[in-house]
C-alpha cells in the first residue's frame, strides 16, 4: 500500500512538473512580427479614436492566436503608449481580431508614431455588384446616375448574419431621392439603417417616381455581400 501510495504521488509530480514547463516554454515563445502575417487578418476592427489617439503616441501588444481556428484569445501591453486608458482600448479592440487557421500563436504588433496601420488590415472583403447592373431588369440600362452601396459598419464586431429588407424610395422631378421607407425589415437594425442612408443619397435619371428595392445581404467574420434576391 505505501509503494503504490508513492507510485501515485510521484507521478502526479511529473504530471505538474510538464504543466509547469508547458507554461514556461509558452511564456519564452517568439513572437512573429505582424508585417509577416498581415494578409491572414479576416476581421480586425479598430475603432477611429484609437487611430487618432496613435498620431500622438505608441504602444506595442501581443497577441495569442488560437492557430486552429484563428481567433486571438489574448492580447497584453509589452510597451505602453504611457496611457493606460488608450493601451486597454487597444488591446480590447485586438482581442476580438481573427486570423486564418494555421497563423502562428504570438504575433507582436506596433501601434502609432512607429507606424500606420493600413485600412485592409481591418476592413473585410465586401462583395456586391455595381447597383445599376442590379437595377437594370427593373430601371433598364443606366437608369443609375449615383448610387453608392450601403457599407456595414465596422462596429461592433462582425458575426455571422443574413436577411432580406424591402425599402421604398421617393424620387422627385430632379431624379433625386427626396425620402426611403423601410416598407419591410431585414431583422438587423445596422443594416436597415445604414441601407436607408445610403438609398438617399442615390440619384436617378428620371423622375418622379416610386421605387421598390428588395435588397438581401449576407455577413460573414471576413465578409459583406449584398444582392437583390432572385424571388422579387
Amino acid at each position: 500500500m505505501q509503494r503504490n501510495r508513492f507510485v501515485l504521488l510521484f507521478g502526479t509530480t511529473i504530471v505538474i512538473a510538464s504543466l509547469a514547463c508547458g507554461g514556461f516554454l509558452r511564456a519564452a515563445e517568439t513572437p512573429v512580427d505582424f508585417r509577416t502575417v498581415q494578409d491572414a487578418v479576416l476581421f480586425g476592427p479598430m475603432p477611429e479614436l484609437i487611430l487618432a489617439w496613435m498620431k500622438s503616441a505608441s504602444c506595442i501588444v501581443h497577441m495569442v492566436v488560437d492557430p486552429t481556428t484563428g481567433s486571438v484569445t489574448n492580447a497584453y501591453v509589452v510597451e505602453s503608449s504611457g496611457d493606460s486608458h488608450l493601451n486597454s482600448h487597444v488591446v480590447d479592440a485586438l482581442r476580438r481580431w481573427k486570423f486564418r487557421p494555421g497563423t502562428p500563436g504570438l504575433i507582436r504588433i506596433s501601434f502609432g508614431t512607429e507606424i500606420v496601420p493600413p485600412q485592409q488590415w481591418f476592413v473585410p472583403d465586401r462583395e456586391a455588384k455595381h447597383m445599376d447592373k442590379m437595377l437594370a431588369p427593373f430601371l433598364g440600362k443606366r437608369g443609375l446616375v449615383r448610387g453608392e452601396l450601403p457599407d456595414y459598419p465596422s462596429t461592433p464586431a462582425w458575426t455571422n448574419k443574413h436577411g432580406t429588407g424591402v425599402f421604398e424610395l421617393h424620387v422627385d422631378g430632379s431624379g433625386k431621392v427626396s425620402n426611403v421607407r423601410i416598407m419591410s425589415s431585414s431583422g438587423d437594425p445596422p443594416f436597415d439603417q445604414v441601407t436607408v442612408t445610403a438609398l438617399g443619397k442615390w440619384r436617378f435619371r428620371r423622375g418622379p417616381m416610386i421605387v421598390e428595392l428588395p435588397l438581401s445581404f449576407v455577413l460573414t467574420s471576413a465578409k459583406f455581400s449584398i444582392y437583390i434576391p432572385k424571388h422579387h
